[in-house]
C-alpha cells in the first residue's frame, strides 16, 4: 500500500512541475523573452508550484524522515 502511494504522490508532483513549467516557459517565449530565460524562468515556477501545491499532502512524518 505504501508503494502505491509513494508511486501516486511522485507522478502528481511531477505532473506539477512538468505542466508549470512548460507553461510559463511557453508564455515568455511568446512574450519575447530570451529562450534560456524563459526555461529557468519556467523551472523555477515550476518547483515553486510544485512545492506549494503538494506540501500539504506530505504531512505524514513517515514520509518526511531524513
Amino acid at each position: 500500500m505504501r508503494l502505491r502511494q509513494a508511486w501516486i504522490e511522485a507522478s502528481t508532483k511531477g505532473g506539477v512541475l512538468v505542466f508549470t513549467a512548460s507553461e510559463v516557459e511557453t508564455a515568455s517565449l511568446g512574450a519575447g523573452i530570451n529562450p534560456a530565460f524563459a526555461g529557468l524562468l519556467g523551472g523555477m515556477t515550476g518547483g515553486i508550484a510544485q512545492a506549494y501545491a503538494t506540501m500539504g499532502t506530505l504531512n505524514d512524518s513517515s514520509v518526511i524522515q531524513f
